[in-house]
């Protein structure tokens, strides 16, 4: 949600003092410029930075503004010509300053209002703070999570000029949308199950049947995480003629080992750990210690806990999903779109363009061919929103 700020210019139609005409720059200021800078700013020389000479009539004023109000600055104040050059009388330094000034003065509005460079700045954390519990009845705490804003020396700390973006902080400031929008929408129940045509391992296979697992073999699955929490994780194994021991690894980390017991039937039992996953893909590895017997592996299960909701979350919900939690729209993408419009006309506080609409569902679109949900295909856009 940038801010953009900048100060109007109002420009008279024309100068108090009319300039003289062009033909006079093309007679007598240009040859005399020429004459006396010339040897330095020829526009011919291709080493020189200070090309003024390159204007060939007035109108040709307006393509280096900046650079003809310096020469009448430094014919003004007698510090060009250097000392060691030809030196112009005070004539011609009067009338030569004299004509680029009135010249720029008269044409200034030429080019339309203009402010001077307008400084895109970002919301400082106490603005961030009540921005996001107006829109989403989050009370989010920016004064903890984001460092001081700079006030530039002059105390006050909502100046442009100093409210800039370096990556880190927009990383930030990525990361916290993130955290905000999966407070304000519920997510949908994760339950996801892994057979044995779904593991990846480096052990060869032939059918669909239980993985048979040997002494310091693996078998792996990506799950993909929205919510950060505690998570149930249980496996269906089997053991062969002794115990088998086997291993759970989250992205590379033993979190939870298992025996499990040798039975004449070599039937399979689930056993079951409770994990605790971050938003984001994780690798899920089950392997068989390096002094355990063989053990089969039929099937693998990550799912959220019972969670019972508060008044508090179904509110929010409902007011940016303008539906209850679990409810899932006739028209998926209709309802997203309205979604976004609403919400995008408040963050940004104008009217949206069905162009910026369309940028936004490219997104949701994006995350629904994934296979994302509903309620996490919209994050995505609605994080965009939130960051832009």
């Amino acid at each position: 949600m940038a801010i953009l700020a900048a100060t109007t210019v109002v420009c008279s139609p024309a100068s108090a003092v009319e300039p003289e005409s062009s033909r006079h720059f093309e007679e007598t200021i240009r040859p005399a410029l020429v004459r006396l800078c010339g040897d330095c700013h020829s526009p011919d020389d291709k080493s020189n930075a200070v090309r003024f000479l390159r204007a060939e009539s007035a109108d040709d004023l307006d393509d280096a503004r900046g650079l003809w109000h310096s020469v009448a600055e430094q014919l003004r104040n007698r510090t060009m010509p250097p000392p060691d050059e030809t030196q112009p009388t005070e004539e011609e330094r009067l009338e030569i300053s004299r004509w680029v000034d009135e010249t720029l003065r008269a044409t200034a509005c030429r080019g339309g209002e203009f402010a001077g460079p307008v400084t895109p700045r970002r919301l400082n954390r106490y603005e961030y703070e009540r921005t996001i519990q107006d829109l989403l009845g989050i009370e989010y705490r920016a004064t903890e999570s984001f460092p001081a804003d700079g006030s530039g020396g002059e105390g006050f700390n909502n100046n442009g000029e100093t409210l800039f973006l370096p990556p880190l902080l927009m990383e930030r400031y990525l990361s916290a949308a993130g955290e905000i929008l999966d407070q304000a929408i519920v997510s949908p129940p994760l339950r996801v199950e892994f057979g044995p045509a779904e593991f990846v391992s480096d052990v060869e296979r032939t059918d669909d049947a239980p993985w048979t697992l040997t002494a310091g073999q693996e078998a792996s699955v990506l799950v993909t995480i929205y919510v950060t929490g505690d998570y149930r994780a249980a496996i269906t194994a089997a053991a062969g003629d002794t115990d088998a021991r086997l291993v759970l690894k989250i992205d590379d980390i033993a979190a939870e080992r298992w025996t499990v017991p040798s039975t004449p039937e070599h039937r399979d039992e689930i056993h079951t750990t409770t994990i605790h996953l971050s938003r984001g893909i994780h690798a899920l590895t089950v392997r068989a210690a390096n002094d355990s017997s063989s053990a089969k592996l039929s099937r693998l299960e990550v799912a959220s806990p019972d969670r019972k909701l508060s008044a508090e979350q179904v509110e929010r919900h409902h007011r940016l999903m303008l539906a209850d939690p679990g409810k899932s729209p006739e028209d998926p993408r209709a309802a997203a779109s309205d979604v976004l419009r609403r919400f995008a006309r408040r963050a940004w506080r104008r009217p949206v363009e069905t162009s910026e609409i369309e940028r936004l569902l490219a997104l949701y679109d994006r995350a629904a061919h994934r296979g994302d949900s509903h309620e996490e295909a919209l994050k995505l856009a609605l994080k965009a929103v939130l960051v832009s």
